[in-house]
């Protein structure tokens, strides 16, 4: 049965739901029936209204060819033979355009007919001889109908937007980190390059920073506060299913840190961890882990003064990976990376504990002062 959805507010005001009309049609019913009937009740609702082109054929109606959204069926003449040929041809309607709105319009309307069309996928169901109320009621609460579900169309649209935001936003700014990172290190190891070349490298990284600029404003596009991204990202709370290792120690680590501060970096892409190691080599000890699972066993073997987690992973996403980091080790500094702003799920690490988040691309200089600021945090 199609929807049942009344909206008695419906009028001829401004509504921007209005600005694009409802289109109706008619199908095996005599002229004379539509224009004593349905057309001056459907005159009254001009502001919401329009006329479509009816089709010649039985051929053609049940090609479900035509921008039509509304129609009202009869029993045609070359319809085959049949007391149910009309439930036989809402039925095959309703499955060729299931969005769209019928109304049969049958000889006698008993209710034992009545439930009939309507089970066929009939929208409403008129007799041949109509009050004007009956058909008011009813147009009333097609365009209603069709009115919520373009709502719901354009809600979906939003949504994939969203996603597609999500997506490129990731996608773009992920390489670009490594294309940034490595020109900033070039010019800061390689002493040997001319100024020719070193002009090349600033352009670069200003070329980078106008990309960055783009990608940010594709955030905007994101009416969604959480997308969940890949394929892998399927928000599953792993908190409860993690053991610990034996001898696995949960306290945090001592105040004093050790000369070389132990780092974890935890990203799937090997080209942000390799520019992270040259970058911090001579100053932190930077280990690697590609995905959630290698994470948790090093781990649970060692001590790390701080855990760089970026946002999404396979096997688990970012939030999860912090909680059940959290949960071997209560205490442990976590810093979340991610190349898309505007995930809820950032906020909500933050909320659990994480120290915050870095975006991606990252100016090398602002990396580092992140790591250097969250290291000397009290856990």
């Amino acid at each position: 049965m199609k929807d049942q959805v009344s909206n008695p507010t419906i009028g001829t005001g401004g509504d921007a739901l209005l600005e694009r009309l409802c289109v109706w049609i008619t199908f095996g019913l005599a002229e004379p029936w539509v224009s004593r009937y349905l057309a001056p009740v459907a005159q009254r609702y001009h502001a919401q209204l329009n006329r479509g082109e009816s089709p010649e054929s039985l051929a053609a109606m049940e090609g479900g060819d035509g921008d039509w959204e509304i129609l009202f069926l009869g029993s045609p003449s070359d319809a085959p033979p049949g007391e149910d040929s009309l439930e036989a041809l809402v039925s095959k309607i309703n499955l060729l355009r299931s969005l769209d709105c019928v109304v049969a319009v049958a000889p006698e309307v008993s209710l034992e007919r009545r439930l009939a069309l309507l089970e066929a996928g009939a929208t409403d169901v008129l007799g041949l001889d109509p009050a004007a109320a009956q058909v008011e009621r009813t147009l009333d609460r097609l365009i209603g109908i069709i009115h919520t579900r373009r709502n719901q169309v354009d809600q979906d649209k939003l949504r994939l937007i969203g996603q597609l935001a999500v997506s490129v936003n990731h996608e773009i700014n992920n390489p670009l980190t490594g294309l940034m990172g490595t020109a900033e290190l070039l010019l800061l190891e390689d002493k040997s390059l001319d100024e020719k070349a070193r002009r090349d490298l600033q352009t670069i990284i200003k070329q980078c920073h106008r990309i960055q600029e783009v990608t940010a404003r594709l955030k905007t596009l994101n009416h969604l506060r959480t997308v969940p991204y890949g394929q892998h990202d399927r928000m599953i709370d792993l908190i409860g299913e993690l053991q610990h290792a034996p001898g696995a120690q949960s306290s945090a680590p001592a105040e004093q840190f050790l000369p070389a501060p132990n780092i974890l970096v935890v990203d799937d892409n090997p080209l942000i961890i390799d520019l992270i190691s040259r970058l911090f080599e001579q100053r932190f000890t930077i280990g690697a882990a590609g995905c959630a699972s290698d994470a948790l066993l090093k781990i649970e073997r060692s001590i790390y003064d701080l855990i760089l987690i970026d946002l999404i992973l396979p096997e688990m996403n970012g939030l999860e990976l912090y909680r059940a980091i959290r949960r071997l080790r209560p205490h442990q500094k976590v810093l979340l990376m991610t190349a898309y702003e505007g995930d809820a799920r950032v906020e909500q690490a933050i909320a659990e504990g994480a120290l915050g988040c870095i975006y991606k691309p990252f100016q090398l200089e602002d990396l580092e002062s992140a790591l250097i600021e969250a290291i000397r945090t009290k856990p």
